[in-house]
Parts: C-alpha cells; structure tokens; sequence
C-alpha cells in the first residue's frame, strides 16, 4: 500500500529520489511539488507512470495515499475530520466502500486550496475503529 510514493514512514520527514521531494504527516505521504509538471525529471515521470496513468499538477490536484502498515477490509480503521476542517479542495469528494482485502487509502485533492498546497492544512490520521 502506499502508492506511487512509498511507504512505511512515520511523522514528518523528507525523503528525496525518484520521487523528488516528498513527505509524509500523519500518515499520509505528500507528494513531490514537482508532480505532474516533469520537465525532463524523466525519473519522477516513470515513477508517476508506474504508479498510476499520469498525475495532474498541484495546483489542480494533490494526490495523498496512507503509508505503513497495509490496510485490509478486516480491521476498521476511522478517518474524522473535525469540524469545519474538511479538506481544502474547490470541489466536494465522494467516499467508496473498502473492499475486504488489501487496499491502499488514497485523498484525491482536486483545486486545492491554497492551505493544502501551502501544508497549512494537514490530513488527520487514520485510527483503529472501536466496534
């Protein structure tokens, strides 16, 4: 699980390859600013590639996927978003069942806001569900 970008990190670090700079908050792995503008950083166009068809850039889609462990359909996990702290995006999201295997939990952030783009906004992280 985790995507084009890796997993398996916790808090907030930095991590520079193929990838280029990307970092990973609660959780969740941010992607590299340079995201779906290439240039000639022929190694982030291939990872994007393998990782998923294209990537749009930032400015009109972020893409975060959870890293560590992986998730399965089998143990609950919770997503909340306090009040009035609802992702920064210029168009509302839709939410799919998970599926009872192994899955990878991705937001896709579309016109975000300039506090997703800017790391003022943060996703929060996810927590074992209480039954």
């Amino acid at each position: 699980g985790g995507g084009a970008w890796g997993a398996g990190r916790t808090g907030a670090d930095a991590d520079r390859g193929a990838m280029g700079a990307r970092r990973t908050v609660n959780g969740w792995t941010i992607p590299p600013a340079e995201i779906g503008v290439f240039g000639t950083d022929y190694g982030l166009r291939v990872s994007v590639a393998l990782g998923g068809l294209a990537a749009l850039p930032p400015a009109e889609a972020m893409y975060l996927s959870t890293g560590g462990p992986v998730l399965t359909g089998a143990a609950q996990v919770r997503l909340s978003f306090p009040p009035r702290q609802t992702p920064p995006v210029g168009r509302e999201g839709n939410w799919l069942p998970a599926p009872v295997g192994r899955f990878s939990l991705n937001l896709r952030a579309y016109l975000p806001k300039r506090e997703l783009l800017d790391g003022a906004w943060l996703p929060p992280t996810l927590v074992a569900a209480r039954l």
